[in-house]
């Protein structure tokens, strides 16, 4: 049973031809040899660098603009399905990152965590976490004339139903 590797037996022959052709002693065509892996071995990196990303127009040299929702923001959110109310504390980063806290007034003013992130066009992605359950936040905010920090977004449960519906009206801190 003949088993073909395809690159090995190529590369056998190759080293064969040098020594019996070239009349090439085994350490030179071992350095060679050495030499040709590192080449391929270069390239494979250098196209690996090029396919991830590494050291393009995308590096740390071109940020992103910061976002203009950067900062502390407070208020209320109430929900127009089934007039839930609450308050909404976060804090959003030059990057777009969302942090904070939420409490929900209908359960005794249970408290959770906001995390997650606005982009720069005001798109809202964020989770709600509370002690007994979680959900995702969908929406767009923008700037109001007076400051404020509006939107609507959509709560959604971990069954991916629409469990609120929220208009939020924060004021920067």
């Amino acid at each position: 049973m003949k088993t073909d590797f395809g690159v090995i037996p190529k590369t056998t022959q190759i080293l064969g031809y040098l020594e019996m052709n070239l009349n090439l002693k085994r350490v030179t065509i071992g350095a060679i040899s050495l030499l040709f892996l590192h080449s391929a071995l270069f390239i494979f990196l250098l196209v690996a660098s090029v396919v991830v990303g590494c050291g393009g127009a995308n590096d740390s040299s071109s940020p992103s603009p910061p976002s203009p929702y950067a900062g502390h923001w407070k208020g209320t959110w109430v929900d127009s399905i089934g007039g839930t109310t609450g308050t909404l504390d976060i804090t959003v980063a030059g990057g777009g990152n969302v942090s904070g806290s939420v409490v929900n007034s209908y359960i005794d003013d249970q408290a959770g965590t906001v995390s997650g992130v606005i982009g720069n066009n005001g798109r809202i992605s964020c989770y709600y976490y509370y002690r007994w359950d979680s959900f995702k936040a969908i929406g767009a905010f923008s700037i109001n004339a007076s400051g404020h920090l509006v939107g609507n977004v959509a709560e959604y449960d971990i069954y991916h139903f629409v469990a609120r519906q929220d208009s939020v009206d924060l004021i920067n801190q």
